[in-house]
């Protein structure tokens, strides 16, 4: 019985709208990501000789920097539904992390760009080029845009009903990471700053 009523009680956090925006960007990396395979298995060499070109320490450093400031914003999203305080700081170390990205990929690109590499080079760099700056604009934005989660819930503690406008941006966390979640137009999220 108990198990039924908590049943009834999930439900998606944040709108309808939302999924369908994260529903059509995932099949768009979706198709990419299918067209760099089969981009790839017609073309190995090319694919081989531009792997070469980069920089792995520089996508080791970035993930690391992305996987912390998510984590970082989890915790953070985590104390404002037990309504605790501490957002700010957590928000604030995860623009600090998702920065690192942010500086490491304009890096990647201008030592690329001198390097005489551009989205005309070869078909790996071209889908290289736009794979890496979609996801770029999905966390890129985001430490210019904070979202103001972490500094409203710290001045006022949220009402419980509030909750499901962090859900929105919990959702989109996870689909994009902390730029995105920051990213997020204070339209969908009015209850932070009312």
């Amino acid at each position: 019985m108990a198990q039924t009523q908590a049943a009834q009680h999930k439900h998606l956090p944040g709108d309808l709208a939302v999924w369908f925006f994260i529903f059509a960007e995932l099949a768009v990396f979706g198709i990419l990501f299918i067209g760099f395979g089969v981009a790839r298995s017609l073309a190995p060499a090319t694919f081989s000789a531009g792997r070469a070109a980069l920089h792995p320490w520089t996508g080791l450093i970035n993930t690391i920097g992305l996987i912390t400031a998510s984590y970082l914003v989890a915790c953070a999203v985590k104390r404002l539904r037990h309504e605790k305080t501490g957002t700010t700081a957590l928000l604030v170390g995860a623009i600090a992390a998702s920065s690192i990205y942010t500086f490491g990929k304009l890096w990647e690109y201008g030592v690329l760009y001198a390097d005489g590499y551009n989205l005309g080079t070869d078909t790996f760099f071209m889908f290289y080029f736009f794979l890496t700056f979609f996801h770029f604009m999905h966390v890129g934005p985001g430490p210019d845009h904070p979202g103001g989660a972490g500094g409203e819930g710290e001045k006022r503690r949220l009402p419980h009903q509030q909750h499901e406008r962090h859900g929105i941006r919990r959702v989109l966390l996870a689909h994009g990471g902390p730029g995105m979640a920051g990213a997020i137009p204070d339209a969908l999220c009015t209850g932070l700053r009312r």
